[in-house]
């Protein structure tokens, strides 16, 4: 449907007014659209004089006088134009037309807007009976001019009969401030032909045809939004700026328990929103109409059995082409079940949360008294020569004791899942990998497991405990699946890309067969030889907060390839040793 601002070069169209509010309403855009647009205007007044005219343009801010000035806005009486040497003509009313557009393109205006007061046509002035055969030549002197003009007909002074060949003689047509596309239009080469009444039947009878068919679109459209809407896996509903519910589609009112009679035309906040939602809807409401735009909220809905389900709405407002709200709508998916889980989980988590600060408590003090005797020892053996393979031992217990106390404070960490870790140095992953398999030597040696390391794995800005938990898991993983005595485990850097560095970690085991590689990071997941952990879960969990990704594959082995990124935090302080001696 177009708009009043919509007029273009080549439009012919009419008004019909019935108070000096309509008129000037709708007359003061006209003009002001074409001064402003850079056309010529040019009004041609009778009932209103010129004086009229122009104090409504000054009255809304139109300055004229240098419209006036420089031609670019004129005024003529319906003397000198319709009713020239005394009588009116049609032919030289278009000769006038079409001077008056030459010269305004001539004056460099891309087009001349005129609008005429028609009331001139009751004055009896010889000419006046043609008026509607002027109003219907001007439909070939329009299309395809630089010319529109706007004809203004008072519907207090001007009889039915006339005003409804007016009607039939204009393809658009303004009612008070609304503006039609004219169907009762009948086209010059039908109007001016020998049988006006034939012309104007079989114009009637094709729109009637057409009417038929536009109502049978209408509906079918209507019927396909309908069943649409209905289809739909999610809530629909429609609500009039009262509040009052226009529409509820099939899904919500099976949840809600209603019907369609039951929840039409009834206010949707009394009827479906609990007390303590309202407000925050009614502010949602507010924001919808403010800015016109999409917006996400969420709030509960009341069934009638007393069950409030939790929605997630994708609501929008629906405006008229006049700029007034028509109706809200919102599309909402029932997330009761979603927020019942999270719920569950933020327990649970407490729960573990709790349970971790016991354990490790648990744990911190047995560590630390072999931490502390095993130095006690060392101080003794400082003393004495001792056996050297004591010293050794004291030494492990030592270094394992402290790895320990390390080990049970970030996994304390990673519980609350709060703060992953403040604490990040530049670890060497050559050496922290060969302290590692240092650490595992016995192992290597009785299962007779060779290990294959590149010799620069790189550095990495990251917590030192992390990365000890990412490669020692991985690794107690390959050495535990690795053939005894023919054992081989390799842990390689793949490439490294924009801060991103790829690694991997392989054994040439028997792999992990037929199941799927995700299964293998869940925790405590039981594989075919019976055994729990949450070896492979960390392993990924690490990769994940540092922005990486891991997979698992059978190439001759078990295969698990993973990316890091480095931690962004403060600078980077001086490469350090990764697991340092107490």
């Amino acid at each position: 449907m177009r708009k009043l601002e919509e007029l273009e070069p080549g439009d012919h169209l009419c008004c019909l007014y019935r108070s000096e509010e309509e008129h000037r309403a709708l007359l003061v855009p006209f003009l002001r659209r074409g001064l402003e647009g850079g056309q010529k205007v040019l009004y041609i007044a009778d009932a209103h004089g010129a004086s009229t005219i122009l104090a409504y343009l000054r009255a809304e801010g139109v300055d004229t006088s240098p419209f006036l000035e420089r031609g670019q806005l004129s005024m003529l009486t319906s003397e000198e134009a319709y009713t020239l040497e005394g009588y009116f003509n049609p032919d030289r009313m278009l000769e006038l037309l079409r001077r008056e557009t030459e010269r305004a393109l001539e004056e460099g205006y891309p087009a001349l807007r005129v609008t005429g007061e028609m009331s001139w046509a009751l004055k009896g002035a010889p000419g006046s009976e043609r008026l509607i055969e002027y109003e219907a030549k001007l439909n070939r002197f329009f299309p395809g001019s630089k010319c529109l003009a706007l004809c203004q007909y008072d519907r207090r002074v001007f009889p039915a009969s006339v005003l409804l060949e007016v009607i039939a003689t204009h393809p658009l047509v303004v009612v008070g401030d609304r503006l039609y596309e004219n169907f009762y239009y009948i086209p010059p080469e039908e109007y001016l032909g020998a049988d006006l009444e034939e012309s104007r039947l079989e114009h009637w009878i094709r729109n009637l045809a057409s009417h038929r068919k536009m109502r049978e679109d209408l509906l079918w459209e209507r019927r396909f939004s309908s069943e649409l809407i209905d289809s739909l896996p999610v809530f629909f509903v429609a609500i009039d700026p009262r509040g009052r519910t226009v529409n509820m589609n099939e899904m919500m009112l099976r949840e809600l328990g209603y019907s369609r009679e039951e929840v039409t035309g009834k206010d949707y906040m009394t009827t479906f929103v609990p007390p303590e939602d309202r407000p925050g809807l009614v502010g949602v409401f507010e924001i919808l109409v403010k800015s016109g735009k999409p917006t996400v909220n969420v709030n509960r809905v009341k069934a009638r059995d007393g069950r409030e389900v939790i929605v997630e709405w994708h609501g929008k407002p629906v405006f008229r082409e006049d700029g007034e709200l028509d109706y809200f709508y919102g599309l909402g998916v029932d997330i009761t079940e979603k927020v019942r889980a999270e719920e569950v989980m933020r327990r649970v988590n407490q729960e573990l949360e709790a349970y971790a600060h016991a354990v490790s408590h648990d744990l911190r003090g047995p560590v630390g008294r072999i931490l502390s005797a095993a130095q006690t020892i060392r101080k003794i053996l400082e003393k004495e020569s001792g056996d050297p393979v004591l010293h050794e031992l004291v030494e492990m217990i030592i270094s394992s004791s402290q790895q320990a106390v390390d080990l049970i404070e970030e996994t304390l960490k990673a519980a609350r899942e709060r703060e992953f870790s403040r604490r990040a140095d530049l670890v060497d992953i050559s050496s922290l990998v060969r302290r590692i398999l240092e650490e595992r030597g016995d192992i290597l040696r009785e299962k007779g497991v060779r290990a294959m390391v590149d010799e620069d794995l790189g550095s990495m800005r990251a917590g030192r405990v992390h990365l000890y938990q990412l490669f020692a898991n991985l690794l107690d993983n390959a050495l535990r699946f690795a053939p005894e005595g023919r054992g081989l485990v390799e842990v390689r850097k793949l490439g490294e890309e924009a801060g991103v560095v790829r690694y991997l970690v392989r054994d040439n085991g028997p792999g992990f067969g037929t199941v799927e590689p995700e299964t293998l990071f869940r925790p405590f997941w039981r594989g075919e030889e019976g055994g729990t952990g949450v070896g492979l879960a960390t392993v990924k969990r690490l990769v994940e907060k540092y922005g990486g990704e891991i997979r698992a594959y059978n190439d001759g082995g078990a295969c698990f390839e993973f990316t890091l990124r480095p931690y962004a935090g403060p600078d980077e302080p001086e490469a350090v040793d990764p697991l340092p001696d107490a």
